[in-house]
Formats: structure tokens, C-alpha cells, sequence
């Protein structure tokens, strides 16, 4: 089943993501044996075709479709997977055929419970011996996120397969040209930040970024700020949000970081124009890079996600992706069945190794050999990485996207129009309700 890495990688872009048991109870033969009572395997004695539509999972064509079920594949041989391409899914839905399966993650998955496409799999969770245990605490607390949200606690909507890491990915030839030691693991935004005015500047005429951040919501979200409170008004004018925006006024207020329109630098000027010293960046996305980078010629090193002092143990927000089986599936038993087979320790270890998916088991042993098969990391880089664990996310909601293009509207205000902070948070406030109010509207 093993590969060659580009050919992995090419299917690893990504959106945009632990400790004890593996996905089933395997306590003792007892278990076993009431397992085997409880679930019901016989809907693979014939052939069954589960369809599968890829929501927010990165790019799915079929051929890594048929990698990432290929522990299901071999256990149930009379399981085929088909990728469903160009679907309207709203006409799907309006024929009352939705796919057995789809694939998105812990961003989107509000969206697919407001279309039912998210069936509670807390019976078959249940009935199986899957506990929620297994999984990374991080995910637990955002799936029960979602139960709380929708009134139905105890549901569970999805299995989920993979995750993500925050990280922080650097350029070493920028730090050796200044003469300045590379980032270390645990660094709070505020040392990043003054880490970076030592590798900003021009040197043998060149003019270096020291760090670019990102939108607003980077910084926010894994501090798990909301942009609205339980009344749906809009929550951005707040000591907290004005505390991320003085740490972009101090990288804003650095020479040669404002230039012209010019103020936000992505991951794609750090691989191409390698004039960025540091980014924060998601790591399967990161590790899809890495083929660009080596043409390029980037010399690049990864650490922790940026922390704060208060939590210096949470780095990015939980990013997860997981499998939904709706509950008017027509391969409904299958599909639970399949997506079961992927969060066993045996599968999990597989697709971190060979899959360059990152484990969602609470199970250091496990996600410590992310990409071994590829042999991309070296074993202390994962330590620093895996450092911090993944924060909270803030409660979702319906109005997220918009009011962070309204934050993101702030930020470019305050690097290029000079705006102070205080009048920027206030006005995006009251943009943001506007937004809200828009919204809510069009919804009755």
C-alpha cells in the first residue's frame, strides 16, 4: 500500500488539525465476544458500494479514497468505496439520495448538521465498544461542543480519522544571515514577535520579513475567543482582541513590513520569495509542501505553535477531520462499519506512517511515527512539535466566516490606513452586528 512521497503528498492539502486505547475496547476475550454479539457484519456478505462525497478533507480523488479505507477494504473484501465528483448536494438532498459517507472536518461539520447530513453514530458508538476515550481530548470536547449546540447531548456526529497540528515553520538561512538562533519549541506570540525584529531588515540587498501571522483568527482562535456571544452580538471590541491587535501593531510598526498595500505575507511567499523568516502554519499542509520547498530551495525548520502566557501548554485550535454517515444513508450499517476499521490502533498507525495522516488517538506512540514510512522527521522535531497540545476551539457559529472577514477588513486598517486600535475594534464591532443582523434576515 506504500507509495513513493510525492505521490502522497500530492493528495495532502489540507484547508486549512495522543495516549491509552485504540478504537475498539480489547480489554479481554470476554469483550470480544460481545462485540461479536452486538455487531451485525453480515451486511458484507455481499458486495456493497458506500459513496463518498469530500466536503473539507484536503483533495480526495479515488485512488487516496481507496488509501485511507485500506484497512476497511481489507477486512470487509466485498467493500468498494466510489468518490462522488461534481454533486450538487442540495439536489441530493431535495431527491432524498444523500452519499453514504462524507468527509469534512470539525470547521464544516455545523454546517452539515444544519443540512442533516451528520447522523448520530452515538448507538452504534455503543453497540460497537468505540468509546470516545480513544480519541484525542481536544476532539472529545469539540464533538460534545456540538451535542451541547444542537440540544442533543451524548450525540455524536461523525468518526472522526485524522487531525491536524499547528507549528511554526521557519527559514534557517534568514536566521544564519542575520546570525540569529532559530525559534525555539513553546515560544509565546510576544517572543515570536520580538524574536522577529532581530531577522527583519535588509541584508547583502535583500529585505527580510521577520514574521507574518496570518488573518486575525490565527491569533484568536486558539486563544478560543468567539466573535459573537450566546445572544448572537458581535464580541470583538474586548481586552482580549485588543491584545492580539497590539501584537500586530508591533510587527506593522517595523521597517520595511508595511510595504505599500502590502502587510500580510502567506505561506506562499515563505516558499517562493523565501523572504519571510517565520510563519504559522498547519502541518499536513506544511508536510505537502515540503516537495515545493526542496525545488525551491527553502532550508526550511518547524517548532511549536505560538502559545500564550497564560496557557503555555495549547498551541493551535483543534483541527479534525472525520467521516459523516447520515442518517438516511442507504448503506447506513456499512458505512459505521467502515469508517469503525479506520480508528483502530493497527489503522491509525498505518495512515500516520504511510498516509501522512496525523493520528486522532490519544496515543503518544502512535502519532510520534507520523510520516516515519517517508522518513521526512527527525524524531526531536516531533517532540517539539507534539510540545503543546491542540487548544479549544471557540463555540461555532452560524456568522464565523463573515465576521472574520470583517476582522481581517480591521487588520488591514490598521497597517495600512494607521487607524488606531481602539477606533478598528470598534467600528469591526459594529460592522460585525450589521453583518449579524444581515444574516439573520435573510435566514426568516
Amino acid at each position: 500500500m506504500k507509495k513513493s512521497l510525492v505521490v502522497y503528498l500530492g493528495f495532502m492539502v489540507l484547508v486549512l488539525i495522543g495516549c491509552q486505547n485504540g478504537a475498539q475496547d480489547t480489554s479481554g476475550d470476554d469483550n470480544d465476544a460481545n462485540e461479536a454479539e452486538v455487531v451485525d457484519e453480515s451486511v458484507f456478505d455481499e458486495p456493497v458500494t458506500l459513496t463518498l462525497w469530500n466536503k473539507a478533507m484536503g483533495i480526495i480523488d479515488q485512488e487516496m479514497a481507496d488509501e485511507l479505507f485500506a484497512p476497511a477494504l481489507e477486512k470487509y473484501p466485498n467493500l468498494s468505496i466510489e468518490m462522488l465528483k461534481d454533486v450538487n448536494i442540495e439536489e441530493m438532498i431535495a431527491s432524498g439520495k444523500v452519499p453514504d459517507l462524507i468527509a469534512t472536518s470539525n470547521y464544516s461539520l455545523l454546517e452539515q448538521i444544519d443540512m442533516e447530513l451528520a447522523g448520530d453514530m452515538s448507538e452504534f458508538f455503543e453497540t460497537s465498544g468505540l468509546s470516545l476515550d480513544q480519541f484525542n481530548p481536544a476532539i472529545v470536547e469539540n464533538l460534545n461542543s456540538f451535542a451541547e449546540l444542537t440540544g442533543k447531548p451524548g450525540a455524536i456526529y461523525g468518526m472522526p480519522v485524522s487531525m491536524n497540528q499547528g507549528v511554526l515553520a521557519y527559514n534557517k538561512d534568514i536566521f544564519d544571515q542575520f546570525g540569529v538562533s532559530y525559534p525555539e519549541s513553546g515560544m509565546t506570540w510576544d517572543e515570536v514577535i520580538e524574536l522577529s525584529k532581530q531577522v527583519t531588515g535588509n541584508v547583502g540587498g535583500t529585505d527580510y520579513i521577520g514574521f507574518s501571522p496570518g488573518g486575525p483568527q490565527i491569533m484568536s482562535r486558539p486563544r478560543s475567543l468567539p466573535v459573537v456571544d450566546e445572544n448572537d452580538k458581535a464580541t470583538i471590541n474586548t481586552p482580549e482582541y485588543q491584545e492580539i491587535f497590539r501584537q500586530l501593531e508591533q510587527l506593522y510598526q517595523m521597517p520595511g513590513v508595511v510595504n505599500e498595500e502590502q502587510y500580510n505575507y502567506n505561506f506562499n511567499f515563505f516558499m517562493e520569495e523565501r523572504r519571510l523568516a517565520m510563519v504559522p502554519y498547519w502541518f499536513a499542509a506544511f508536510t505537502s509542501r515540503i516537495p515545493i520547498m526542496e525545488e525551491t530551495g527553502v532550508n526550511w525548520g518547524l517548532t511549536s505553535f505560538p502559545t500564550t502566557s497564560e496557557h503555555p501548554d495549547l498551541g493551535r485550535e483543534i483541527d479534525y477531520h472525520l467521516f459523516l454517515v447520515p442518517e438516511t444513508a442507504e448503506n447506513r450499517e456499512a458505512a459505521m462499519l467502515a469508517v469503525a476499521e479506520l480508528v483502530t490502533e493497527e489503522a491509525q498507525t498505518y495512515l500516520g506512517k504511510e498516509v501522512l495522516r496525523l493520528s486522532v488517538l490519544d496515543n503518544e506512540e502512535i502519532r510520534g511515527a507520523y510520516a516515519e514510512g517517508a522518513g521526512l522527521y527527525e524524531q526531536d522535531v516531533l517532540d517539539d512539535i507534539f510540545s503543546v497540545e491542540p487548544a479549544p476551539t471557540p463555540t461555532p457559529t452560524r456568522y464565523d466566516a463573515d465576521i472574520y472577514s470583517v476582522l481581517g477588513e480591521a487588520q488591514r486598517k490598521l497597517a495600512i490606513d494607521k487607524v488606531d486600535i481602539n477606533t478598528v475594534l470598534r467600528e469591526a464591532e459594529e460592522e460585525a452586528d450589521k453583518k449579524v443582523q444581515e444574516l439573520q434576515e435573510k435566514e426568516n
